[in-house]
């Protein structure tokens, strides 16, 4: 994709607004550039490039993932990158295949990254702080977390990046969910505001779309409901067991702002949209494969998709609506016939329409 030269504050800059969309961000400067940098790094056991290191410590079994791990999955990318990203571990897809970010998460990596006119193999470096997969995608044990650090320490030591950015799981999530574990009050609220497609996270979407089944079904919302839906829908490993649904009320900083969390979520489930969107439009416009007319169809029928789900506003107490429709009740009333709106002139449509009112659509 033709693109013109970009220089490290945009990527900084870029990278700051975006990785917000998909959790925690990290940027940590690594003092002195690469020219001087080869002297001031660490000297351990570990081999003095990225290839021999992973031979070194591909049959790592200082945890128990080592054993239950279908392939290590060390990294990937320019081994001289000024940009090294690191997620927390790898997930099904990353297991299978041996490579870090290869799923859903991958995809939309890939986008990001093709914005900046860079992708895997160019002055980019992908890896995990765990280089095992955790049991049905679990969070990573600090035990797990301490055996796995020196790897990546050392991973970093030698690529010497300019910037890291570090990508974890969105913490707003985690308080809608927990608020709505916790209280009725924020069961109304995170349904008012969010549907299960708007969580990032899998497991996420999984657990609020439990919820939604309780709320229809009017069963109580709580950990040991939702355990037992997950576990009827076969679905409990995959969201990270019992633990993570437990957990998840204790990750609340406070359930009264559950409100302003779901507003969170959904602004962000819109952004990657918009993301998604700009890329597909780039794509074709630079194919130009389409019309020009159908491009532009296409591009303002995805805009306005996501706009009619933008943040619209909350509920609305009943009494102000009330003395509304009865002032225009009284309004009615005080009119004498039966054209109660703007008349058309024709007789028999007024008396079949009372007139037009504003915000009616009428078809004839």
């Amino acid at each position: 994709m033709p693109m013109g030269p970009v220089s490290d504050d945009n990527v900084n800059q870029y990278l700051r607004q975006t990785c917000e969309l998909y959790g925690d961000e990290l940027y940590v400067e690594l003092g002195p550039s690469r020219s001087q940098g080869t002297q001031n790094k660490c000297q351990s056991d570990f081999a003095s490039d990225l290839s021999a290191i992973n031979q070194q410590i591909n049959r790592c079994h200082k945890c128990e993932l080592g054993n239950s791990r279908t392939n290590f999955v060390f990294g990937v990318g320019d081994p001289n990158a000024s940009l090294v990203l690191v997620g927390e571990a790898p997930g099904e897809q990353e297991d299978l295949k041996g490579e870090p970010f290869v799923g859903r998460a991958g995809k939309l990596l890939d986008k990001i990254l093709a914005a900046i006119n860079r992708n895997r193999k160019k002055d980019v470096y992908i890896c995990n702080v765990l280089k095992c997969r955790p049991p049905n995608n679990r969070d990573p044990l600090t035990s797990e977390v301490i055996e796995c650090e020196p790897y990546l320490i050392h991973q970093i030591n030698l690529i010497r990046p300019k910037l890291i950015v570090a990508l974890g799981r969105g913490p707003a999530e985690q308080a809608v969910l927990g608020s709505m574990l916790t209280t009725k009050e924020a069961v109304s609220k995170g349904m008012q505001w969010l549907s299960a497609s708007h969580f990032y996270k899998t497991a996420h979407e999984r657990i609020f779309a439990c919820m939604v089944d309780l709320f229809d079904k009017g069963e109580p919302i709580d950990a040991i409901s939702i355990v037992d839906r997950l576990k009827k829908k076969k679905e409990l490993k995959g969201v990270g067991g019992i633990h993570y649904v437990t957990g998840l009320a204790e990750s609340v900083p406070t359930t009264a702002n559950v409100e302003h969390y779901a507003k969170i979520v959904l602004e962000k489930h819109l952004l990657r949209k918009l993301i998604e969107v700009s890329h597909e439009v780039s794509k074709e416009a630079f194919e130009d494969a389409q019309d020009v007319d159908d491009i532009l169809d296409s591009a303002e029928s995805a805009i306005f998709n996501i706009s009619d789900k933008r943040l619209r506003g909350g509920f609305k107490h009943i009494d102000p609506i009330l003395h509304h429709t009865f002032e225009e009740l009284d309004k009615i009333a005080s009119r004498p016939g039966s054209v109660t709106g703007v008349a058309s002139g024709l007789v028999d449509l007024d008396d079949m329409t009372s007139g037009f009112h504003s915000g009616e659509l009428m078809y004839l």
